[in-house]
């Protein structure tokens, strides 16, 4: 078994402007960085590689809100 999952995410806060945070977020299987400038920036970037993966996958927990 692989070491990480395919949706393994290592997120580094380098700093924090204006109650933003920005620094990088590492893929962990594939070892591809990324920066990012705001929260929102960085779950896209997680989104996109995840979709690029054909998540969600077997080992992916999804949760919604209850009704």
């Amino acid at each position: 078994m692989d070491k990480f999952r395919s949706a393994d995410f290592m997120i580094n806060i380098k700093n924090i402007r204006d109650f933003s945070w920005q620094g990088k977020v590492e893929h962990l299987p594939s070892g591809q960085e990324q920066t990012f400038e705001n929260f929102l920036e960085l779950l896209f970037l997680m989104e996109r590689k995840m979709e690029e993966l054909g998540s969600p996958q077997e080992a992916t927990e999804k949760r919604s809100w209850k009704k």
